[in-house]
């Protein structure tokens, strides 16, 4: 009888590399446009988890430029369109319930931005390579059999919130 390693090895090259797929959030420069700071302000809030056409939120914020311009601008002073950024938010948002919440998929894609739950696994499998409920799995084992390290929404590349408990 061969002697097989146990799975729980393979445990920790898995999380890292969920880690590393986890999409980062650009930093936003110091000196950045104040129209665009109002863009950003908006789609950090919980406002911006929203759909949302951007010609009607620059008339909205009075930014005082069309959409194209905005996209054009931000994604100059960023470096990331506003849809990726839009979507990185989103999808950041999602990540954190799924690790810190016991809420359905179906509440929270609704909270994070998503039209259906079925939307949120896509974006789960498309960037983690797991479901959301996969993910869950693993992060749950994870804090059992790693508590001191820090998960990818406690981390300040990638969090959402202000709180940073590790």
């Amino acid at each position: 009888m061969q002697y097989e390693q146990p799975a729980v090895k393979y445990l920790e090259p898995l999380t890292n590399f969920i880690y590393r797929c986890v999409p980062k959030l650009p930093e936003i420069p110091e000196s950045i446009d104040r129209r665009l700071l109002k863009l950003t302000r908006y789609f950090d809030s919980d406002q911006g988890r929203e759909h949302r056409d951007l010609e009607n939120l620059c008339k909205e914020l009075s930014i005082g430029i069309s959409a194209d311009r905005a996209a054009r601008l931000f994604h100059q002073s960023i470096g990331v369109a506003v849809k990726n950024y839009i979507a990185t938010k989103r999808f950041l948002h999602s990540l954190a319930d799924v690790e810190n919440t016991e809420d359905s998929l179906k509440e929270i894609a609704a909270r994070a931005g998503y039209q259906t739950a079925a939307a949120l696994t896509r974006t789960f499998k498309k960037t983690l390579l797991v479901s959301p409920k996969e993910y869950r799995s693993i992060v749950r084992f994870r804090k059992i059999s790693y508590p001191n390290q820090c998960l990818p929404s406690q981390d300040k590349k990638y969090r959402v919130g202000e709180s940073n408990p590790c």
